[in-house]
């Protein structure tokens, strides 16, 4: 029923139908659960009012959920016009919306081949890195050594952000070209610590602490980590 009296109103005002939501919701959370789905009703059946109830508001906190909306919606259909929709708004902050999307794991096989090409044709780094992280999921998933022709491939944020990704991958192998990429990143990988705790702490430290130990705010990293390594493993430690 919400829904429905929304839409109704934002048919004739747009800003009635934000003021509605407003009253409505007034946690800004729930409002904007409200506002994603509110779009990705309209993203499959009336794609026009979508995209006019995005162009009336400015503020981040009604422009990211509509744009999450309309952007989940798109990538499944259309995966090329999506992206070459959310590169065109106009406010850097838009472009960070495609991180909060999620392309599930059989999508991601059919749309592999769009998702390479959409890559390629990318310019702005925030999506640049949202599509190189759906390829990199893939090729870990289906074929490890692809990651490294993709990683040679990319340059700035998204290629780093392939790196870590595979320096994750070297860890659980063991291999010393964890160590190797660790070096080349500089020590600025963001990695889940729990899992490095079960895979290989011991090489991640090594490899990492001549990086932190000037740098207070990423030493509590690995202060964390130690502190899960010693509860599982002591000795090791």
């Amino acid at each position: 029923p919400g829904l429905a009296e929304f839409i109704t109103l934002a048919r004739t005002s747009p800003e009635s139908a934000f003021a509605w939501s407003r009253e409505s919701f007034p946690l800004l959370e729930k409002e904007g659960q409200f506002l994603e789905k509110v779009a990705r009703y309209l993203a499959e059946t009336d794609l026009p009012l979508a995209k006019d109830l995005l162009a009336s508001r400015e503020a981040q906190h009604y422009r990211e959920p509509l744009i999450i909306g309309i952007f989940q919606t798109g990538i499944t259909t259309d995966l090329l016009g999506a992206v070459r929709w959310i590169e065109s708004l106009p406010y850097p902050t838009d472009h960070l919306a495609c991180h909060y999307t999620v392309i599930q794991n059989h999508e991601r096989r059919l749309l592999i081949d769009q998702l390479e090409e959409a890559l390629h044709l990318a310019t702005h780094e925030t999506i640049r890195c949202w599509l190189a992280d759906a390829v990199a999921e893939h090729y870990e998933e289906t074929d490890e050594t692809k990651l490294v022709k993709l990683a040679q491939s990319l340059d700035g944020e998204s290629k780093k952000d392939v790196l870590v990704r595979l320096a994750e991958v070297y860890l659980d192998r063991d291999d010393p070209r964890a160590d190797e990429l660790i070096h080349e990143l500089k020590g600025k990988v963001s990695i889940d610590e729990s899992k490095v705790v079960r895979r290989n702490p011991a090489r991640f430290l090594k490899a990492i602490l001549p990086y932190v130990k000037d740098d207070f705010s990423r030493r509590s990293t690995t202060k964390f980590l130690t502190d899960d390594w010693f509860e599982i493993d002591p000795d090791g430690l």
